[in-house]
């Protein structure tokens, strides 16, 4: 459905701002986030910290921070429009990514760790063509064409699915009324709240 999932974006991006090297020794080099046709690159400068190795990376609380203050202050700052917390720092960054990039049925990412520079390199996952969407001509099509898309188990906006489904505004919140009036889709905030995602209901 997309490129790259939006939360293995946010967990790379993230983990590079905070585990870059902020010494005098790196003074003046950004964190570099470069987009290929087939892939995605971010590099920050200054290799992993502490005792973690590449093998270690993604493992069950592994973890080595380099900017505590940095990461402390980070746990209290919430993303706009959302209850979440820029970072959680229980080392679950990693795991998150690699979990939304299986979800997604991309690539799992690569690692190059260097004394100097540590790069993730995320292959790209190709949107479907228009063509390739489901067809959603009736209402049980455009239901279909819904749940196909929840069904990944992530959580997505009107907006997004819209974009996945090529429904428009008006057909997409009908649908959705109906399929949470069936059971089928659970709604996770208020009509008119700007937090309000859709998942597939979890008997279905």
């Amino acid at each position: 459905m997309y490129d790259y999932p939006v939360e293995a974006l946010r967990e790379v991006i993230v983990n590079a701002l905070i585990h870059r090297d902020y010494s005098i020794y790196s003074r003046g080099t950004p964190v570099q986030i470069v987009l290929y046709t087939d892939r995605l690159t971010v590099a920050n400068p200054g290799g992993l910290f502490g005792a973690v190795t590449e093998d270690d990376l993604g493992g069950e609380g592994v973890s080595s921070t380099r900017n505590p203050v940095l990461v402390k202050l980070l746990q209290d700052v919430h993303l706009p429009d959302s209850d979440r917390t820029v970072c959680e720092n229980r080392a679950s960054g990693i795991p998150t990514m690699l979990r939304e990039l299986r979800r997604a049925g991309s690539a799992l990412p690569q690692f190059h760790n260097r004394i100097t520079r540590f790069k993730v390199v995320l292959p790209r996952h190709a949107e479907p063509s228009f063509s390739e969407r489901p067809t959603a001509t009736s209402p049980a099509d455009r239901e279909a064409a819904i749940l196909k898309v929840l069904s990944a188990g992530t959580e997505l906006s009107r907006h997004d699915i819209q974009l996945a489904t090529g429904l428009n505004q008006m057909a997409t919140l009908r649908t959705l009324e109906t399929l949470i009036a069936s059971g089928k889709v659970e709604a996770t905030a208020p009509a008119k709240s700007p937090l309000r995602r859709y998942r597939k209901a979890a008997n279905r």
